[in-house]
């Protein structure tokens, strides 16, 4: 089925591009134009077609049956054939006086072309000119082919034009234009290409900006395709031809397949990089693919064709399958971007719509190409047009992508943050549960078994000078345990607040050690989290330990003051103070560390005789049960 629908389309793009073949014999006789307008368009033309190619002579001396005839046509579309053609009109100047008027031929790309006017019975040759000759042969500097005609008043004159495009596609308008309108036509052509010129390379450095700024492929290639469509337009308004290499007519004759070509493929390779579509999330992947390699091979093969086997039916095969490449792959392209927003790839709505806009102006200049809709190149175009909006609509894809993807990255990064927060208090929980285990290990199991111990020993009948030893040795023991046991995770903690904790701690070492400590509350104590508890615990423990370790202090004081917005620690001693090497040391380090996760603020104040802590840390505002 599928195999029979391309046969179909095959056989009607076939006729559609041949039907040349199949015009009416109709002779008629060659009418007069009456020029009083600005611009008109030859109506009544004749011509003969023949594979040899004939000479001015002959083609006079042709009867007026041999000719055939378009009548009232508004473009004439002799397809692509290995002929020669030769065309006959009339002009008549109506006026009072004689002007410059101009001939002018909307097709391009005619490979050779002869205007002769015959007047009085004379048949002067007006410039052989063409694509396959030099730049500086055109009777008038332009990309089109143009012709000065002079008439004079109330004269009638007979021009034969001679076309050459064998084997190629010939279609075209004849139209004459006043002096004046071709130069305002001219200058309007400029300043509209200027405008086209601007744009797009406004276009280019914005591509350039985003490339050095992203560091990303896709707007490098998209400023060389932007690049790629401003030689197109060039080349299709015979620009490149007229100023990069008026010497070389060869380039002039392929330049138009070539730049679209390199168009096709690098429209497919941008739309892959743009849409993200590899073989493992798009069916059309291969597809693109050969498109994009099938567009860069047609442009050696266009060159060697062209320069070494310019036969017919290679062209034709050549021309046709230039049709069917550009027209199936910006089909295919927009396929490939419709298959990614049903993927729910946002960004491919910008390139789809950019597709679809270039399959609708291509394929219109396509049905000009062939000459199913009247040929016109005339600046500006839909075609034109439709490359500066496609342009900009992929710059706004360009920029929306990438603004898709920040911020994908940057809800990628919170919830990596997220799970990395998450991971840290799952270790830290895993580690504090283990702490409390271990505590109360060391809580409950040795320190009961120390006890039983020191009873066991208090019992003996041994010297009581050694037993007395064994048994402040095994209370030096129980003491270190339970400190250790404490600076873990005290057990108490689960079921104290931490001013009850600290107090009845700081009551049993004033038991055991010489320095006396005061533990003071002043405020309505506030709740904290079983985290902050213990964070502020051991805070407390370190201060506790280095003034125990290291003060040499007869004194020192806790005090607890809350407040409505702050819990406040004073610490206190009458030690000789902190020493400047260990004013960095792990103890130290260890407090500020707890105190900066308590998002609060620690200042230490130490000198001869007295030591400071004073540690501000911000409340939930949550009152105590």
């Amino acid at each position: 089925m599928k195999k029979n629908i391309a046969i179909k389309i095959l056989l009607a793009v076939t006729i559609l591009l041949f039907h040349n073949e199949m015009n009416g014999q109709r002779a008629i006789n060659t009418a007069d134009i009456n020029f009083e307008g600005t611009v008109n368009t030859v109506p009544y033309i004749s011509y003969i077609a023949d594979t040899a190619l004939l000479n001015i002579e002959t083609v006079n001396q042709k009867k007026q049956t041999d000719w055939l005839s378009f009548t009232n046509v508004k473009g004439i579309n002799m397809g692509i054939s290995n002929k020669y053609y030769w065309f006959r009109f009339q002009i008549h100047n109506s006026g009072k006086s004689t002007d410059t008027y101009y001939l002018l031929n909307s097709n391009r790309g005619i490979n050779e072309l002869e205007l002769f006017k015959k007047k009085d019975g004379q048949i002067i040759s007006m410039g052989r000119t063409g694509d396959h000759f030099p730049f500086y042969q055109r009777p008038f500097p332009s990309g089109n082919f143009i012709y000065p005609l002079a008439i004079n008043a109330g004269d009638t004159v007979t021009y034969y034009l001679f076309i050459n495009k064998k084997n190629e596609n010939l279609n075209f308008n004849l139209h004459v234009i006043t002096e004046d309108n071709l130069h305002v036509r001219e200058k309007n052509i400029q300043l509209y290409m200027g405008l086209f010129c601007g744009i797009l390379m406004l276009g280019f450095i914005i591509s350039l900006f985003l490339f050095f700024i992203f560091k990303d492929k896709l707007p490098f290639w998209y400023s060389i395709y932007i690049i790629a469509v401003l030689n197109r337009l060039l080349t299709f308004e015979g620009f490149d031809f007229q100023y990069f290499y008026p010497s070389h007519p060869f380039y002039a004759d392929i330049s138009r397949y070539i730049a679209s070509s390199i168009l096709l493929a690098l429209l497919t390779y941008i739309m892959q990089i743009f849409c993200n579509q590899q073989a493992s999330n798009s069916k059309f992947f291969r597809t693109t693919n050969a498109l994009r390699w099938m567009a860069i091979i047609f442009i050696p093969v266009t060159f060697i064709i062209y320069q070494y086997y310019p036969l017919f039916f290679l062209k034709r095969i050549h021309f046709i399958f230039f049709i069917i490449m550009q027209t199936v792959g910006v089909f295919i392209l927009a396929l490939s971007c419709f298959e990614k927003m049903m993927q729910r790839f946002k960004p491919a709505s910008f390139y789809f719509m950019a597709v679809v806009m270039l399959l609708f102006s291509g394929g219109f200049a396509i049905l000009q190409e062939i000459g199913v809709v009247n040929h016109s190149y005339d600046t500006p175009n839909l075609i034109q047009w439709s490359f500066i909006i496609e342009m900009i609509l992929i710059i706004i894809g360009i920029l929306y992508r990438y603004n898709l993807i920040k911020l994908e990255n940057e809800n990628l990064f919170n919830d990596l943050n997220e799970e990395k927060v998450n991971s840290i208090k799952q270790i830290l929980d895993t580690q504090q549960k283990e702490q409390q285990r271990i505590a109360e290990d060391l809580h409950d199991i040795l320190g009961s078994q120390m006890a039983v111990i020191k009873m066991k020993v208090t019992a003996l009948n041994e010297d009581a000078e050694k037993k007395e030893g064994l048994i402040h040795l095994i209370d030096d023991v129980v003491l270190n345990t339970r400190n250790i046991a404490h600076n873990l995770a005290p057990v108490e903690l689960h079921h104290n607040a931490i001013s009850d904790i600290v107090s009845s701690y700081l009551v049993k070492l004033n038991s055991i050690q010489s320095i006396h400590f005061t533990f003071i509350q002043t405020g309505n104590p506030v709740s904290f989290t079983k985290e902050e508890e213990l964070d502020l615990y051991k805070i407390i423990m370190e201060i506790i330990q280095n003034i125990l370790n290291h003060s040499q202090a007869t004194e020192a004081s806790i005090q607890f003051f809350f407040n409505n917005d702050n819990f406040e620690i004073f610490a206190e001693d009458n030690g000789v103070g902190i020493p400047a090497e260990k004013s960095k040391g792990m103890g130290i380090n260890n407090i500020t560390k707890r105190v900066k996760n308590l998002n609060g603020k620690i200042h230490i104040d130490s000198i001869e005789g007295n030591t400071t802590f004073i540690i501000t840390i911000p409340l939930h505002n949550e009152p105590a049960n």
